[in-house]
């Protein structure tokens, strides 16, 4: 899991520094994928595909996310998994933290207004919807499979978790409120910090947290 966390926080190292040097003024590959992606999603636009990426846009959004970890912590709660309520708590502070420092690091602009599909406000980088769903919907996806005996189960849960994540990262790009490589970046940062907790849990906890009482 280590390993993981260190190629995520790898990958968004990368990407951030192309993004930097391109908000520099410096031409790179980067701006033209950014560019070119934004421009193939907005030439499929139709109403009911509009409709369709707000609705999953907003499986992304603070208070969904928020509403998720709720629910999910009292059920927890009622089992007594008072572990996993830390695990899904850290993860979503931890994502909102990473958020707000690196928007206001980086500072970079969101994609122009006339592309935009809906009102948002903000820096663009990293996409805040894709960095808190690939952190806080990967770690409920660990703490689930820890229910699951088989690894192929477990693959399974961790395989439509990040479809999922993939999709509301997409769904970003194609309203016009963010580029391609802010939800990449975004979903990296998001991976690095479940994996790194997962890694943490495993490593203090020998792995048991499922047999908690």
């Amino acid at each position: 899991m280590i390993a993981f966390a260190a190629a995520f926080l790898a990958a968004f190292v990368i990407i951030s520094s192309e993004v930097r040097e391109a908000n520099a003024g410096q031409v790179e590959l980067i701006e033209k994928l950014d560019q070119e992606a934004s421009q193939i999603l907005a030439s499929i636009r139709s109403p009911k595909l509009n409709a369709m990426a707000v609705e999953i846009t907003s499986l992304g959004s603070g208070i969904v996310v928020s509403i998720f970890v709720l629910i999910v912590s009292v059920l927890f709660a009622f089992r007594q998994r008072y572990i996993q309520i830390l695990h899904l708590l850290f993860a979503t502070i931890g994502s909102a933290i990473l958020m707000f420092t690196m928007k206001s690091f980086f500072e970079r602009p969101r994609p122009p207004l006339i592309s935009r599909l809906v009102d948002v406000q903000g820096y663009s980088f990293p996409s805040g919807h894709s960095l808190t769903s690939a952190a806080v919907y990967l770690t409920f996806a660990f703490l689930l499979g820890f229910h699951f005996k088989k690894s192929f189960e477990r693959l399974v849960i961790i395989g439509l978790t990040l479809i999922f994540i993939f999709t509301i990262a997409i769904s970003r790009v194609y309203l016009g409120v963010h580029y391609l490589s802010d939800v990449i970046a975004g979903v990296f940062v998001g991976l690095f910090w479940a994996a790194s907790l997962a890694a943490i849990s495993q490593f203090y906890l020998g792995g048991q947290i499922d047999k908690e009482k």
